[in-house]
């Protein structure tokens, strides 16, 4: 089955996030923890472009990626919309990059827990790491496993409108344990009149727990210097918080 619904609508599904405040958290610890207000910004994962365009707004320089075509192409078509100049999107991974200047490199809304394999991990660490300046800091966030295996994800229903569609959205979570995976299953409805058009996309995450992200980090040559639940960067973060953004600095 086709998942273009999930492309179409991913942006209304996800529209209540705060993707302005995130980046202002992300620049201000940038600037905290860095060299000082971050002016070369990578961003992997960016998705539809949200976070890019706020970055873009507020950062002087942003190259944003993403290794999914469909993505790339709507962020490429928002910021082109937005007629923003600072900004370029690349269908890559980081480990293909050749620009290594960043002073600042951003994986926002669970990249690494789009990670599946520990290898896969520092392979990805590596590559933020090596394509980051000295002192450059590296802020993502992530699904804390630890309080993902004691509290799992719910079976989620929405329901909204837009310009005369009915868009039901019933989003079905299957946790192993023993792998320590959840997958995520995005059914989709969109109802005009008689006209049914049905869609499934499935997004499997891993469940990472922050000892196993904070030894990746390590080896990959980068310093964990904070972790805080999602939103909230003045608290250290607990086993209890689902969600955890990191601060990483790399050391040399």
């Amino acid at each position: 089955m086709s998942s273009r619904l999930f492309y179409d609508f991913y942006d209304i599904f996800f529209q209540d996030k705060n993707y302005s405040a995130e980046v202002d958290i992300i620049l201000s610890l940038g600037k905290k923890f860095g060299p000082g207000f971050p002016g070369h910004i990578l961003e992997i994962g960016c998705g539809t472009g949200n976070h890019t365009v706020e970055l873009a707004r507020k950062a002087v320089d942003v190259l944003a990626i993403d290794i999914d075509p469909s993505m790339t192409a709507l962020a490429k078509n928002k910021i082109k919309q937005k007629k923003l100049k600072n900004v370029i999107v690349l269908e890559k991974k980081v480990e293909q990059l050749d620009l290594k200047k960043f002073d600042l490199a951003v994986a926002m809304f669970n990249v690494v827990t789009y990670i599946q394999h520990t290898n896969e991990l520092l392979s990805f660490m590596k590559g933020v790491s090596s394509r980051l300046e000295p002192g450059g800091v590296f802020i993502f966030d992530s699904w804390n496993g630890v309080a993902a295996m004691k509290d799992p994800p719910k079976k989620k229903q929405i329901h909204m409108k837009r310009k005369g569609e009915l868009i039901e959205l019933e989003i079905i979570p299957r946790t192993s344990f023993i792998n320590k995976k959840t997958k995520l299953s995005y059914n989709i409805k969109v109802t005009k009149g008689k006209l049914i058009k049905e869609d499934k996309f499935i997004i499997s995450q891993k469940l990472w727990t922050p000892l196993q992200i904070g030894r990746s980090l390590k080896q990959a040559g980068l310093e964990l210097l904070w972790s805080s639940p999602l939103l909230r960067p003045e608290q250290k973060a607990t086993e209890k918080d689902w969600k955890i953004m990191f601060v990483a600095k790399k050391l040399f």
